[in-house]
């Protein structure tokens, strides 16, 4: 019995010190802190990167003429789903459409405050494609990322199984296009488009070579805000009109 004891003992602990472990954020707050007038959004992306630094301007405003404190915060994808799902954040910040049909815990925010593009990317200079339909019954290898539900929802029911690969982040595919290990790669035009401009791929030849989808883009937030979901789109829908959202974005492409 008392084997049993010192071991529950311990287990408590391990607990309430994991309890305590924070992960990236722009403001150094920790998700347990946040209380009132604060509110947490996650998005795998850093900081710094372009979407991140569009969408932490976009939020703040909004946020903020609710008067709310917004909390960028950044994590894995697997991550984000996990806190977002329990609660332990307020959303995420750029989910397509259908989400919250695989996460009934979200509720999405109507207004969009921008779409985006699915593409194809390649090497080959022969490769020409429209749409995921136009991947069927081709002997291509593609490869896609993981936690990305529209590729997860469209490319295996177009692409052999035997030519289909999942990898864990875009540097992998863009890798293995330059390797000649894959033929094509799909993902999000924006995060591609980043990534290009880097020294390790901006001479790669890596080119789109088809539009799969065009998406909107949306946040999601967690059922307990459930009134504030409205609000925080008329607020998006606002700042489209005066052009905010396009102001933004040139301010995060410098």
């Amino acid at each position: 019995m008392q084997k049993n004891m010192n071991l529950f003992a311990i287990i408590s602990v391990l607990l309430v010190l994991l309890s305590g472990l924070s992960f990236g954020d722009s403001s150094g707050s920790k998700a347990s802190d946040l209380t009132g007038e604060k509110i947490a959004l996650v998005l795998p992306r850093k900081p710094d990167d372009f979407l991140a630094k569009w969408l932490n301007m976009i939020y703040t405003e909004a946020f903020g003429r609710l008067n709310m404190e917004f909390v960028y915060k950044y994590t894995s994808p697997e991550r984000c789903m996990l806190l977002s799902d329990s609660g332990e954040v307020d959303g995420e910040l750029w989910r397509v459409y259908d989400y919250n049909i695989v996460h009934p815990n979200l509720i999405r925010v109507e207004e969009s405050p921008f779409s985006n593009r699915f593409c194809a990317y390649a090497t080959a200079t022969d490769i020409k494609l429209d749409g995921w339909e136009s991947l069927r019954d081709t002997d291509y290898k593609v490869d896609y990322r993981r936690g990305q539900m529209k590729t997860h929802q469209k490319l295996p029911g177009v692409v052999k199984k035997e030519n289909l690969t999942m990898i864990n982040h875009w540097t992998h595919g863009l890798k293995r296009l330059t390797a000649g290990r894959t033929d094509i790669y799909v993902d999000i035009e924006w995060t591609i488009k980043e990534a290009l401009k880097t020294d390790e791929f901006k001479d790669s030849n890596i080119h789109i070579v088809g539009v799969m989808e065009t998406i909107s883009a949306h946040a999601f937030l967690h059922k307990k805000h459930k009134e504030l979901v409205p609000k925080l789109s008329a607020v998006l829908k606002e700042m489209k009109k005066e052009g905010l959202i396009e102001k933004y974005k040139a301010m995060a492409e410098k």
